[in-house]
């Protein structure tokens, strides 16, 4: 995944590292690959709210949820459930 600029200080990663991210509540280990610029490629579409990114199909063959997600939310602030 590529991660933006500003979730790679908030989190104090880089490419290489390994995220979790939760999908039904189950850990999803992800490498990071870039940190890319904050803007919408690289998963921020708000000013205050960093963001991720990866290919459609690698989230569909993630979630089996073929043809049916086209963006995924991350938050970087509490646990699962924030």
């Amino acid at each position: 995944m590529i991660i933006s600029e500003t979730l790679a200080d908030d989190l104090g990663a880089g490419a290489g590292d390994l995220l979790a991210v939760f999908y039904n509540n189950q850990p999803i280990p992800l490498k990071v690959v870039a940190v890319a610029v904050d803007s919408p490629l690289s998963g921020q579409f708000d000013p205050v709210i960093p963001g991720m990114s990866m290919t459609l199909d690698r989230l569909q063959e993630l979630t089996g949820q073929h043809d049916a997600i086209t963006v995924v939310a991350v938050s970087n602030r509490g646990g699962v459930r924030d």
